[in-house]
């Protein structure tokens, strides 16, 4: 039987593995899964929430978020309210804390969503940034409740300034140094060089900028004086107060030493600015507590991955300069599915750099020369024959390879840095990468559907189970299966939750690329067994096929992402408990595009971006159905923290199909939802799902569609309305512009 050979060749490699005295970890076995030892916590748990190593994670992971978004609010209400020249400024990212250097921080004045606290916290001082030259910005911290009674006076200045500036940075250095015709003085404790000398003319105005930053265990302060002179000028004094009411908390970077060596050539520019006489009252968000916040994209192949990759791009504080950059440091969860599960693998396997960096360096090659095309796979031969090789150590080691396994090799080239496609990359790795252990990156977590193939059944109907992987579990909360496995061990032979011979698992099952596969399969609607061909002309199943003939013969097993079943015999899995294998495909296949049912089952999260790159349409455009019906199924279940969605014709008929929607904002049971579907902005970005290759040009035009998506091309109470969507349940204080925010915005 098939379990049987699994654990005897496993037993073998295990015993073998003892005998060389080599670790049990896998080390030159690539693909294939290995044999180790089982470990001492249980390997199956039923679904009765979160499990420990996530709830852990979520609790660190929450308190570094609510800290980002704090300062972004704080700069949108600023923004919004003082109409501040520093919008849509590029931050460096020790703005918003270190990924790259794992920096953190915490705070036991974050609201802890473990033991559900509501004690808020704010940044420790008033918004304050300091700029030289073309410097995207300094460390700076932003207040999130400055005193309403900050009266900020300013007087009519006319001038016109030559000013010529060079940037000195050294390469890896987290912020750039400038030097300019300012000549300017500062004091840093701790000391900071910055590599950058300044010289003055005679001055005509004088500026002091202070920032202050408050990390958990010292204080960062730096003062400025700067002087510059001005060929012609009409001035009056200038005055600013702003005063703040500090709640204990902070905003952290541990950056405390910036050198800068390598000098860039100087740009010169002349600028003439106007200022008029006004008077503002800043407003801010004062809640009582910050909400926990998530982010899904949809399945849509690679109209998905880009489209959802510019809307991160636009989130992210690291990577752009709109009004919403900052917002996707103060994640707590994403969520991807086929398309978006691609997107996500590609992030959380690379450590969450940004999307700029994943779209040079990888993307735009492997997209152009994708091997999904089979005249490209076939001319790939160095490539080809590692896939191959991959897959016959797969079948050697006692695990029969499907049609997924090869298509995840493929896309495993395309999404992942590495040798042979990054193949010794795991899901349960992403537990592993610099940004997760130090809580510098959201919880990923990527969806797919059941089918009951030994049943018959080729294709999920609409009350498909749907499972969830990530890096700590697999499983389900559905009815028939409600339990979770260890992701790192689910290849292992399990009876009741234990091993079936006493201490022996498998690891290395839950492969990167096969999860990407898994999530996207839809190999399955052939209903059949995919005929080999090998030809330039081929189909995609086709060439696929004629890879695994060379391990076994094709049959219709051969069309799902087949997994060991970690519930065998598992009394909460009454559906799948006699089943040796578990059957998965496409995770959109039930009309349910967005991963968003996770979240329905994670009550501590209150806020979900849904971007939705559905094709629904004729066009390749979503038209809400697919919410819809998670809606209805939702509500057939029972899970009453699902928002209300309108029908696909009162979806179409107020417009939600072309603009950001708030669905849930009056309700306070419910998960509040910011919908946003993907719309033509720069680039028509309705491409075809089953569009498998993409020009450079294409690749970045999809991609800059998709932050104007985020940034709502550029509107300039979009950001403001977006933090008052999210805010909307946070209790405390609201700037005022949120009223007509919701006005605009919310369906219900």
């Amino acid at each position: 039987m098939y379990k049987d050979t699994t654990l005897l060749l496993a037993l073998l490699l295990w015993c073998a593995a003892r005998v060389q005295g080599t670790p049990v970890r896998r080390q030159l076995t690539g693909y294939a899964p290995v044999a180790a030892a089982c470990p001492a916590t249980p390997l199956v748990r039923p679904a009765n929430g979160v499990g420990s190593a996530e709830a852990a994670f979520i609790a660190s992971r929450y308190t570094v978020a609510s800290q980002s978004l704090a300062a972004w609010l704080a700069t949108v209400a600023n923004d919004a309210t003082c109409n501040s020249a520093s919008s849509a400024r590029k931050r460096d990212w020790t703005d918003w804390g270190d990924w790259d250097k794992g920096d953190q921080s915490s705070s036991s004045n974050i609201p802890d969503p473990i033991s559900a606290s509501t004690s808020a916290s704010t940044p420790s001082s008033p918004t304050s940034e300091s700029t030289t030259g073309s410097d995207p910005g300094p460390i700076w911290s932003t207040s999130a409740s400055p005193s309403t009674n900050a009266p900020t006076t300013s007087s009519t200045s006319t001038s016109t300034t030559s000013t010529t500036s060079s940037t000195s940075q050294s390469s890896g250095s987290p912020s750039p140094a400038t030097t300019s015709s300012l000549t300017s003085t500062s004091s840093t404790s701790p000391s900071t060089s910055t590599g950058a000398t300044t010289t003055a003319n005679t001055s005509s105005a004088t500026t002091t900028l202070t920032t202050t930053l408050t990390t958990s265990s010292s204080t960062f302060s730096t003062s400025t004086t700067s002087s510059a002179s001005t060929s012609t000028s009409t001035t009056t004094s200038t005055t600013t107060a702003l005063s703040t009411t500090s709640q204990a908390s902070t905003l952290t970077s541990t950056t405390t030493s910036v050198t800068s060596s390598a000098t860039t050539s100087a740009i010169s520019s002349s600028t003439t600015s106007t200022s008029t006489s006004t008077s503002c009252t800043p407003e801010s968000f004062q809640p009582t507590a910050y909400p926990l916040v998530g982010l899904t994209t949809s399945g849509g192949g690679y109209r998905s991955l880009l489209t959802g990759a510019g809307v991160i791009q636009g989130f992210d504080a690291r990577d752009s300069q709109t009004g919403v950059s900052g917002l996707y440091q103060g994640l707590t969860y994403e969520a991807g599915l086929s398309g978006g599960g691609w997107l996500l693998t590609s992030i959380a396997g690379n450590d969450w750099p940004t999307i700029s960096e994943l779209r040079d360096t990888l993307w735009e090659e492997a997209f152009q020369t994708s091997l999904l095309v089979p005249g490209n796979l076939l001319a790939a031969g160095p490539a080809y024959a590692a896939i191959t090789a991959d897959l016959a150590a797969k079948e050697a080691a006692g695990f029969p390879p499907t049609l997924v396994d090869a298509y995840g090799r493929l896309l495993s080239y395309q999404l992942l840095e590495g040798d042979d496609g990054g193949v010794m990359i795991t899901t349960s790795d992403f537990a592993d990468m610099s940004n997760f252990t130090t809580f510098n990156a959201p919880y990923p977590i990527i969806t797919a559907l059941g089918v009951q193939a030994d049943q018959g059944e080729c294709t999920p109907g609409p009350a498909a189970t749907q499972y969830e992987i990530h890096p700590y579990e697999f499983g389900s909360w559905d009815d028939g299966v409600a339990a979770f496995a260890q992701t790192e061990y689910i290849g292992s032979s399990l009876s009741g939750g234990n091993p079936t011979i006493s201490g022996l698992c498998i690891k290395n099952y839950d492969n990167a690329g096969y999860v990407a596969g898994t999530t996207s399969n839809l190999f399955n609607t052939a209903c059949a067994p995919v005929p080999p061909t090998n030809t330039t002309d081929s189909s995609l199943a086709g060439a696929l096929s004629a890879i695994v003939n060379q391990v076994h013969e094709v049959t219709s097993r051969d069309n799902f992402a087949v997994y060991p079943n970690p519930f065998y015999d598992y009394a909460q899995s009454s559906m799948v408990a006699s089943q040796e294998d578990l059957y998965l495909v496409d995770g959109g296949e039930a009309l349910q595009n967005n991963p968003i049912w996770p979240f329905l089952h994670r009550p501590l999260v209150d806020v979900l971006i849904v971007n939705d790159n559905s094709a629904d349409t004729s066009a390749n455009y979503p038209n809400g159905s697919e919410i819809y019906t998670t809606y209805q199924r939702a509500t057939d279940e029972g899970l009453a923290r699902m928002p209300v969605i309108p029908d696909v014709a009162t979806f179409l008929a107020n417009g939600f199909d072309t603009r950001p929607t708030f669905f849930g904002c009056n309700d306070p049971n419910v998960i509040t939802i910011v919908y946003i579907p993907n719309q033509q902005y720069t680039y028509p970005s309705g491409q075809s799902t089953f569009k498998l290759q993409y020009t450079v040009a294409e690749t970045d035009a999809m991609i800059a569609n998709g932050q104007q998506i985020a940034s709502k091309g550029g509107d300039p109470e979009w950001p403001l309305c977006l933090a008052c969507g999210i805010m909307r349940k946070a209790g405390g204080t609201l700037p005022s512009g949120c009223a007509s925010c919701y006005d605009q915005y919310c369906y219900n």
